[in-house]
């Protein structure tokens, strides 16, 4: 699996999301956009899926005329579901595998950053 394959991105995503509401502050489209790592077109597709498979809730993805994309959150959150998947799901594991520890160290510093910034829930 490669860093861009959409199951690597929905585990990041999922996993900033996730270490978000452990911590206690509300995830930011800016953050999850350096998580993802991916063109504002492709993360767009994949919170899509994501939502519409009921794994996150309070994202809304709007596409433009110009072909655009605009990524909202309000009040993201992680499902249960998404967070069944996130621990139980085979290409999740392998996500997991190719972010590596530098990604979780990452997430860990987007997180922090939040909570200074009083991005609290």
């Amino acid at each position: 699996m490669k860093r861009d394959d959409m199951p690597a991105v929905a585990y990041r995503v999922l996993r900033y999301i996730d270490a978000c509401q452990k911590q206690g502050v509300s995830p930011d489209e800016g953050q999850a956009r350096e998580a993802a790592g991916v063109a504002d077109g492709y993360l767009a597709t994949v919170l899509k899926a994501l939502s519409s498979d009921g794994l996150v809730s309070g994202i809304s993805v709007a596409d433009y005329i110009d072909g655009t994309v605009g990524i909202t959150f309000r009040e993201a959150r992680l499902t249960l579901a998404g967070a069944e998947y996130l621990c139980e799901n085979g290409a999740m594991a392998k996500a997991r595998a190719v972010a590596g520890v530098g990604f979780e160290a990452g997430v860990s510093t987007l997180v922090a950053a939040l909570a200074r910034a009083g991005g609290i829930i």
